[in-house]
């Protein structure tokens, strides 16, 4: 479990949007940004298939992935917020097509983006967390 997360953390120190200083071009920061946006759709992607799994369940894992996805999703909100709002709209729609509950790869997700999208308590709209109430 601690080798995940430091290799996680590596990997996001590395490749920080913040990274450098004001002699850096804003061409490096965006190209940073690109990095630092792939990262988090690997991560979630990994996150969403281990929250598949039954046998054993991998809580330990996914809690070093959700970690990471909060973390991550502050230095790109914007990103965080389509990725997780397309994601959101993909599991619905998924799940009114099968005439199901909710499988716990969805919930899993939504516990997610509840943490990674705090909006102060629910007392404004926000463009993850408001559909996700609904």
């Amino acid at each position: 479990r601690e080798h995940k997360a430091e290799v996680l953390e590596r990997i996001r120190l590395s490749n920080a949007v913040s990274l450098g200083g004001s002699k850096h071009t804003a061409e490096a920061k965006r190209s940073r940004s690109r990095q630092m946006q792939t990262h988090l759709g690997h991560v979630l992607e990994r996150f969403a298939r281990l929250a598949r799994r039954s046998d054993p369940f991998p809580g330990e894992v996914l809690d070093v992935l959700g970690r990471e996805v909060v973390i991550i999703s502050s230095e790109v909100p914007l990103f965080a917020a389509a990725l997780a709002r397309a994601r959101l709209e993909r599991e619905v729609k998924r799940t009114h097509a099968q005439r199901c509950w909710p499988s716990k790869s969805l919930l899993a997700v939504l516990r997610l983006n509840l943490e990674a999208f705090d909006s102060d308590g629910g007392a404004s709209r926000h463009p993850v967390v408001t559909p996700m109430m609904l």
